[in-house]
């Protein structure tokens, strides 16, 4: 049986694959169609995964019968929203380069401990409320276009380890980032995060921030260059797409 647009997922996966294979399957590298759906059962699959560019985006993407999914990577889609409300197990999320303004729906206390979501842009960020603060040890929102805002929405993740804010809409202090005692990498790189630097854990062993005379973040760059217990490395965009 092949895949059609009047295919569901369930029906594809009942037919063509073993229970082995479920388990771990990269189920859309080779199909271009643009929209997605599945619904009408539960999968027991763990992991979905499109590493290849389609031809085609996605438009649309319901995720409601993979409630055992606990990784998702998508990227160059054309989705309008991401709905993870449904996906209670989620641990992994690489969530790319959409092709839109993009919305997102998450659980509440959703388990997540990786999320990238740099270079979307983002109609907000009140889905991070919906997420176990405790848990995350990754976040990525590098390149994002945002509302301009502080740091006060990531106060509560405070089990962070890594800290991807390079080109974003941020700005202010670093003083919300105060108890991310676990921090090991945090890049501001081209914002408007200009100071407070004192409040940086001492375990942070890489912090990119560089930019141009018209990025704010030029202050703690000419303020770190007088200090010798930080390290500041050029920025390096590979890295920010690794979880």
């Amino acid at each position: 049986m092949g895949f059609s647009l009047n295919t569901s997922l369930e029906q594809y996966f009942k037919n063509n694959l073993s229970k082995e294979k479920k388990e771990r399957y990269d189920p859309l590298s080779t199909w271009t169609c643009p929209t997605i759906f599945m619904k009408g059962g539960k999968l027991d699959l763990k992991e979905f995964f499109i590493e290849e560019c389609l031809e085609t985006p996605f438009t649309k993407l319901d995720l409601e019968c993979l409630p055992q999914l606990t990784s998702l990577m998508l990227e160059r889609s054309n989705l309008g929203c991401l709905d993870i409300s449904e996906c209670n197990n989620l641990i992994n999320v690489n969530f790319c380069e959409n092709k839109s303004a993009l919305r997102i729906k998450i659980n509440n206390l959703a388990p997540i401990e990786k999320l990238n979501l740099s270079n979307n842009t983002l109609v907000d960020l009140e889905f991070l409320k919906n997420i176990n603060t405790k848990n995350m040890t990754f976040l990525s929102l590098s390149y994002t276009k945002l509302t301009l805002q502080d740091l006060s929405c990531l106060r509560e993740f405070v089990n962070l380890e890594v800290l991807y804010l390079y080109k974003s809409a941020f700005y202010g202090s670093l003083e919300p980032l105060n108890n991310m005692n676990r921090l090991i990498l945090l890049s501001i790189s081209f914002t408007n995060i200009s100071s407070r630097l004192e409040y940086l854990g001492d375990n942070i062993s890489r912090l990119y921030c560089r930019g141009s005379d018209q990025f704010n973040v030029r202050n703690i760059e000419k303020l770190l260059k007088k200090c010798s217990d930080k390290k500041v490395v050029d920025e390096n965009y590979a890295e920010h797409l690794k979880i």
